[in-house]
């Protein structure tokens, strides 16, 4: 299987549903889920099959991670909201990382006190830029969508393709230009057939058929798939919505655990026509621990297993 890093960026206007009666805001990345069905969109529609077969029916040899915002410039994906980060100095522009504090504080390198750092102080979204990191700012557009009946001149509300209709609604999107990351795993057909409907482009999210929510291929990148040697120690960053079922299976691998960081959230999310709830550690979540295991390998293995997050193992930022 093939391994790329790839960048989008929204043409448009971008309203990832988080609603609340009539009011919608958007959330601030791309569900690895609005993604592929996006994909299997373009498929029936390729076979003209229009409402006939259940998108869960077709099988693509593609996973991809949720795609949170990015540069055009950076090399890999960086978890939003690594507890690990913080300013030193508060007139700081930038932010640092605490992970290695941590590290020697434990091997006894540092005295307990003697450096101190504040947890979960960083930016929600962020690059790096000569060893520090900065954050990304998110824009957003306020407005308003109203459909008056032409006849009794009152709005109405109708709805299609759980897409809800004519009614007045107050919207709040992100707003055009953003660049935003995901990395996706599968066949050369799969990952050839993505690059080539991301340069048409594809419609994700709420109110497609106004225009909103249209992304297109801003470049890629293959990522090296040579074997990383074992280490004595790992951080592994959580990257996106990381099952918590996936997560079991990890904190299995891990041999002495010495700095955990861990939330859960609570997810609601529409699978075509279902509501499912389920649970997923929140993304920049921390794990520092020795493992008898490569934990390299679960760079690739997360992006199949943990359904459309990603454990990042030693990320540059954590400077190991």
């Amino acid at each position: 299987m093939m391994h790329y890093l790839v960048k989008v960026k929204n043409e448009t206007p971008l309203i990832i549903n988080y609603s609340s009666g009539n009011y919608y805001r958007s959330l601030d990345y791309i569900p690895s889920s609005s993604i592929i069905g996006a994909l299997k969109a373009k498929i029936l529609a390729d076979k003209k099959i229009w409402g006939g077969e259940n998108r869960e029916e077709l099988k693509m040899d593609l996973y991809v991670t949720d795609a949170y915002p990015s540069t055009a410039q950076e090399k890999q994906l960086n978890p939003p909201s690594l507890v690990t980060l913080y300013k030193k100095n508060e007139i700081d522009d930038y932010f640092i990382d605490s992970a290695k504090v941590i590290i020697e504080t434990y091997q006894g390198k540092k005295k307990w006190g003697e450096e101190i750092i504040r947890l979960k102080k960083g930016p929600r979204h962020w690059y790096m830029k000569n060893g520090n990191v900065y954050p990304i700012q998110i824009e957003r557009i306020s407005t308003n969508i109203l459909k008056l009946d032409d006849e009794l001149k009152i709005a109405y509300q109708e709805t299609k393709n759980n897409e809800k209709t004519g009614y007045l609604a107050h919207i709040e999107s992100i707003s055009p230009g953003n660049i935003f990351a995901f990395e996706a795993i599968g066949s050369e057909d799969q990952l050839n057939f993505l690059i080539d409907t991301l340069k048409e482009g594809i419609f994700v999210g709420s109110f497609k058929t106004k225009g909103y929510g249209f992304l297109k291929l801003l470049n890629y990148s293959e990522i090296n798939g040579d074997k990383k040697s074992k280490n004595s120690l790992y951080i592994l960053d959580f990257y996106g919505n990381v099952s918590y079922k996936y997560f079991q299976e990890i904190k299995s691998m891990l041999k002495r655990v010495i700095f955990e960081s861990i939330g859960i959230d609570k997810r609601k999310r529409l699978n075509y026509n279902e509501w499912i709830t389920d649970y997923t550690i929140r993304s920049g979540s921390v794990i520092i621990a020795e493992s008898d295991r490569n934990l390299y390998e679960l760079e690739t293995e997360s992006i199949i297993k943990s359904g459309g997050g990603k454990i990042v193992i030693n990320h540059p930022v954590h400077g190991l």
